[in-house]
């Protein structure tokens, strides 16, 4: 592994004598739901403890993490002398009891970046498996509270001797979870293991992983593990090329699951061993989505990818700036940035970006709209499902995370972030009906054009108000149309809100959103 849902929060201040408004809180319960689209098998996503701010009781309270199906913990350390260490969690019994409680399969990944030569000294001191039990042991012992998986992250094997032991220890893990499952009363405990997406043999790639046994003689990892966390991500990364890249398109993903030609890879996780593929299932391909982007300077044409500019390298924290981070700096002077998303079609699909033009620095990151497109590729291939790293790189209201609920059936999009409404008068207030009325201004502020019919959906209003003249009601709130068919980048169109209340009302909880597409 390595190291948006963004709501631009409508804001007013007006003071009235009966009535106070200022839009200023996001509404903290996810806003749309799954609509006619069978969920995801797997819905992953690690939390790498030392990567971020973000802490898991945070993340169980903005709810989000009710979309997960698995969250794996990062990182148990393999060393030669004690192979599991547990160190360095510092997870906390109440949030891993409440993930379960949930529904959340908690499991906790051994390894993670650079890992390669620690697991292949511990197997040349033990057999795999005594480091599996090993593992197991100290694990069940370190961890505060029961856990339901392993995930082996392994980055990378490279040797035929590695791809062997890589099997043998899978193998060996699959055989002491079974039997920890038995001991602690549960009906299954996961193995997964991360996996980069190429078949080139350094440094992420997986040409010596034997995912059907055929090459080493031994028990295929297939046979041993439940899915594959693939790393489809880090394609802009030692690319050698000074212009701006995505980090993690959808056309790349594509060749390296099925082999299609691209210039990263020749074969495909999913074709056959006979055909030079890995011989993996679908179902057990899981697509990684990253939470984190890229960073460049010196770009002084932003509209599109492929604009000459100088990469930040990945060692340093620009490198691989989290998406709080970014999203923090474009909420700060949103005019100030240009965002924009590559078309359906384009090479760079699945890739969204923003390029402010007075400093000259490019971000390019995965926002709501990208993770989505990645969801419905997901669903359409029938792949096992997404994974995201790293939830500590989410912002404080699990932007990404809520993300995540996406459906490829989804007719509609929170295009919230391309579109950031305006109320810049303020309410007409009339006392006697006892109703407001303002008149908010959509202002295009992305580079794509939204579709129609475009609506905007106020969230958290109090007891006793009550929408006036709405178009309809979308998940109990009050949304009207847009007086536009579409809107084209730059431009602005306005939608009347009136509401009426009784009694003295304070409007702090309530938030705006966009959407494009036909609300069920």
């Amino acid at each position: 592994m390595s190291t948006s849902k963004r709501k631009i929060v409508l804001r007013k201040k007006v003071t009235l004598a009966a009535l106070s408004i200022g839009l200023t809180a996001l509404a903290s319960t996810p806003l749309y739901s799954a609509v006619s689209a069978p969920p995801l098998s797997v819905v992953n996503a690690y939390y790498g403890e030392t990567q971020g701010t973000m802490t898991l009781s945070q993340l169980i309270a903005t709810g989000a993490t009710s979309h997960l199906t698995h969250l794996t913990y990062a990182f148990a350390q393999a060393t030669s002398s004690n192979p599991c260490t547990g160190s360095p969690f510092a997870a906390n019994a109440s949030d891993v009891t409440a993930l379960r409680s949930e529904g959340v399969r908690v499991l906790i990944s051994i390894g993670g970046e650079n890992s390669g030569s620690q697991f292949s000294a511990a197997l040349q001191s033990q057999t795999p498996a005594q480091f599996a039990h090993s593992c197991v042991t100290t694990l069940a012992s370190s961890f505060p509270g029961t856990f339901d998986g392993i995930d082996i992250d392994w980055e990378f094997p490279s040797s035929t001797t590695d791809e062997s032991n890589l099997n043998l220890l899978l193998a060996a893990f699959r055989s002491e979870l079974n039997t920890y499952a038995t001991n602690k009363g549960l009906s299954k405990a996961w193995l997964t293991a991360a996996v980069g997406p190429s078949s080139e043999p350094s440094p992420f790639g997986w040409a010596y992983i034997d995912f059907t046994g055929s090459k080493t003689g031994t028990v295929g990892a297939n046979s041993s593990v439940d899915f594959y966390n693939v790393e489809f991500y880090n394609y802009a990364y030692g690319t050698g090329s000074p212009d701006t890249q995505s980090n993690a398109p959808l056309g790349p993903i594509g060749g390296d699951i099925y082999g299609n030609p691209n210039q990263y890879a020749a074969d495909g996780l999913n074709k056959p061993v006979a055909q030079g593929g890995g011989g993996v299932p679908l179902n057990q391909i899981v697509l990684g989505i990253p939470f984190y982007g890229v960073h460049y300077t010196g770009v002084t044409s932003g509209s599109n990818l492929g604009s000459t500019g100088t990469m930040d390298p990945p060692t340093t924290f620009s490198g691989v700036p989290p998406y709080y981070y970014i999203e923090g700096l474009i909420q700060v002077q949103p005019t100030r940035f240009q965002s924009c998303s590559a078309a359906s079609g384009d090479p760079n699909y699945g890739s969204a970006w923003s390029w402010n033009s007075s400093t000259k620095n490019f971000w390019e990151y995965d926002d709501d709209v990208t993770i989505t497109q990645k969801i419905q590729y997901a669903q359409s291939n029938t792949l096992g499902g997404v994974f995201a790293w790293n939830l500590q790189h989410d912002t404080v209201l699990a932007s990404e995370l809520n993300s995540l609920k996406s459906t490829a059936n989804t007719i509609f999009s929170d295009v919230t972030n391309m579109a950031p409404a305006y109320a810049p008068n303020g309410i007409t207030y009339n006392r006697g009906k006892k109703s407001g009325t303002e008149t908010y201004t959509v202002t295009n502020s992305y580079c794509n054009t939204i579709g129609g019919p475009i609506q905007l959906v106020l969230t958290g209003l109090p007891a006793g108000v009550t929408a006036v003249g709405n178009t309809g009601t979308f998940e109990g709130n009050p949304y009207w149309t847009v007086t536009a068919s579409s809107l084209m980048p730059g431009t602005s169109a306005q939608v009347v809100v009136t509401l009426s209340y009784t009694g003295s009302q304070n409007f702090s909880n309530v938030a705006a959103y966009v959407f494009s597409g036909t609300l069920p």
